[in-house]
C-alpha cells in the first residue's frame, strides 16, 4: 500500500486533564512543563477552557521517530524553513531522483528506513546525522 501522504505521520496523542490516559502518564512521571515541538491543533480542543497537557515520550529513540514522522509530509508556513524538515525532504528528493526506489517513493517507506535505523541505532538523535547514514 502507497501512502504518499498521511495524517498518519503527524498526529499525535493529546493528554487532557482527568482523563484514564493522563493518569498513566502522570503515574509514569510523563508530564513535563512545555513541549518540545511546535504546537499542534487536532481540533480536539474545543472549548476554551480545555487546555492540553505537555508530555514526553518515555522512550528518546521513539521521540526521534516522532520528529521524523511530523516532518515527512509537506509543511505550512513557518515550519518549512525547519532545518530538519529540509533534511529529510532533500533526502526524499535526491532518493526519487537517483531512483534507489522507486521513483514514487512513499512516505511509509521511508519511514520504515527511518525506524529499521533506530532500532539498530537508538542513540541516535540528530536528523541530519541519520539521514546522512541512511
Amino acid at each position: 500500500m502507497k501512502i504518499v501522504n498521511s495524517l498518519l505521520f503527524n498526529s499525535r496523542l493529546q493528554l487532557l486533564p482527568d482523563r484514564p490516559i493522563t493518569l498513566l502518564a502522570i503515574k509514569d512521571r510523563l508530564l513535563v512543563d512545555s513541549f518540545s515541538e511546535r504546537p499542534y491543533d487536532s481540533g480536539c480542543i474545543t472549548s476554551w477552557d480545555e487546555s492540553e497537557l505537555p508530555w514526553r515520550f518515555k522512550h528518546p529513540e521513539v521521540a526521534v521517530a516522532y520528529r521524523i514522522s511530523t516532518r515527512l509530509g509537506p509543511m505550512d508556513g513557518a515550519a518549512v524553513s525547519d532545518c530538519d524538515y529540509q533534511v529529510i525532504q532533500s533526502f526524499i528528493r535526491l532518493r526519487r531522483r537517483r531512483k534507489v526506489e522507486s521513483p514514487d517513493l512513499d512516505l511509509a517507506a521511508v519511514f520504515e528506513m527511518v525506524l529499521d535505523y533506530l532500532k539498530e541505532h537508538p542513540e541516535k538523535s540528530s536528523i541530519p546525522e541519520i539521514f546522512g547514514d541512511l
